[in-house]
């Protein structure tokens, strides 16, 4: 009688397995199905000469960049990131950042150069950070030249993404530059991103921090590039003067570097 029962569980769990796959396969042709159709409708769309069902179609298109018809979506950010309006060119770029492909890096690196419109050139360069490649070391440099600050504020992210970190000790004075860039924006997107430790990149932040008339956000950035380094005297009594500072955050991140100062000098 127990061999009975064991005989007939075996077969209803064969039966729901079987079910259940099937049921799997199902769902996983329709949903295929489902996507073929979405990208064949939006790459037909995409010749429409009304930018915004293009934009549209650009749109619906991304949401499939990570399943089979991957190429396929490729080909049309390709093609939509030289479309003439921005907009849709801004989202292809997007898509391309996203996808990360390595097929997309001359099309980005044409873009950030050639594009006449700053929006576009900005998305491209921010499109290429994460590649973290000195292949792109200067088209970053051309773009801290920009008097797009937005430009500049991408170029630099890029710059101090490159792998690796060692690199960038050939960019110190350009780093330095960005830390007195006259847009404060830029000056942050420097003092956030920046990981190597440099003397004169350390007698800048400090500079910073020990200037009295140093505003929070400014004085925040700076607080975060400094840590790691061993302090000067005015410095790190500046530091400990900070723990009472009337912002949390600037308070926070005294005590982070003072603590951090203190273990590395113990060992």
């Amino acid at each position: 009688m127990p061999d009975i029962k064991k005989t007939a569980l075996s077969f209803i769990y064969a039966a729901a397995l079987t079910t259940s796959s099937c049921s799997f396969t199902n769902a996983l042709q329709q949903d295929n199905e489902a996507a073929k159709t979405s990208v064949s409708s939006s790459i037909t769309d995409y010749s429409s000469g009304d930018w915004e069902t293009r934009l549209a179609a650009v749109k619906r298109t991304s949401e499939f960049s990570d399943t089979v018809y991957a190429r396929n979506v490729l080909n049309l950010m390709l093609q939509a990131a030289s479309d003439y309006h921005p907009a849709v060119q801004i989202e292809a770029i997007k898509s391309l950042k996203k996808m990360k492909s390595y097929s997309s890096l001359e099309k980005l690196r044409e873009l950030t150069m050639t594009d006449p419109d700053h929006n576009v050139r900005r998305a491209a360069i921010t499109a290429l950070h994460d590649y973290a490649s000195a292949d792109n070391s200067d088209i970053f440099l051309a773009g801290i030249e920009s008097r797009d600050w937005l430009i500049r504020e991408a170029s630099y992210v890029g710059l101090l993404k490159i792998k690796p970190d060692d690199i960038q000790k050939n960019y110190i004075g350009k780093i330095i530059k960005g830390m007195k860039d006259p847009n404060l924006s830029v000056k942050l997107a420097v003092l956030t991103n920046v990981k190597i430790k440099d003397p004169l990149l350390y007698n800048e932040i400090s500079g910073i921090i020990n200037r009295k008339r140093t505003g929070v956000s400014l004085l925040k950035g700076a607080l975060v590039a400094v840590n790691g380094y061993t302090f000067d005297d005015k410095t790190r009594n500046r530091l400990l003067g900070l723990l009472t500072h009337r912002n949390r955050d600037v308070r926070i991140l005294s005590l982070q570097a003072l603590k951090r100062e203190k273990i590395e000098l113990n060992f």
